[in-house]
């Protein structure tokens, strides 16, 4: 009887420790869902037609540049370059350079520029297309700037405005993060949360309309 009652002592006292002391289980919450990639079909700097729906199953990140750029552009390549080496164990992770000069970076031009930082053709993809449709499409399903500069006085490598965002697309097409491609200390997060893409479940993706301002630059 006494050993009884000596355990029900020692169950009430753990029961008001873990009450007093122990922090709750808390499950890390998912990444957002900021809008559903839009249907696009590009060229890659093969000569090859690209699409949105050829990158489904895969988590991509997407960053915009030019190849005459001398501004931003070297040091985001210079980045991807990197970063290429540390998902080289992933075959379902993809990097998507898009080119907003489509005029000046054609195929040969694109597969000169993505030589010049190692780019893996099966890893890392330089894709661009006719101005309108892809200008619409980086503004209005990437939620970014793209345009020429009108500026008559601009050197070619100033040429075009765009963002330096980087874009974390999951498997589905669905925007999932953006982060500061000219930052070195994005790269370990966005690794990290590429990890957690992986993890998710592959449903067949459905548009998705959502409004999150403060998401985008």
């Amino acid at each position: 009887m006494a050993g009884a009652f000596l355990a029900l002592i020692l169950v009430a006292a753990l029961g008001a420790y873990l009450l007093t002391f122990a922090k709750p289980f808390t499950p890390k919450p998912g990444l957002p869902k900021l809008g559903q990639v839009a249907d696009f079909t590009l060229t890659e700097r093969t000569g090859k037609d690209i699409t949105n729906r050829d990158l489904l199953g895969k988590v991509w990140v997407a960053n915009f540049i030019f190849t005459a750029c001398g501004g931003p552009c070297p040091t985001l390549s210079q980045h991807f370059a990197a970063f290429q080496k540390e998902i080289a164990r992933h075959t379902d992770i993809r990097l998507v350079s898009f080119s907003v000069n489509p005029s000046g970076d054609t195929p040969p031009v694109l597969t000169q520029y993505a030589t010049k930082y190692g780019a893996d053709p099966q890893r890392w993809l330089f894709v661009t297309g006719e101005k309108i449709p892809l200008y619409t499409l980086i503004e209005t399903s990437f939620k970014l700037v793209a345009q020429p500069n009108y500026d008559p006085k601009a050197p070619p490598s100033e040429k075009f405005i765009h963002s330096t965002r980087l874009v974390l697309v999951d498997r589905n097409g669905v925007i999932r993060g953006y982060y500061d491609g000219l930052l070195p200390e994005t790269y370990p997060k966005l690794k990290a949360d590429i990890d957690r893409l992986l993890k998710e479940p592959t449903p067949h993706a459905t548009p998705l309309t959502i409004s999150c301002p403060q998401c985008y630059p």
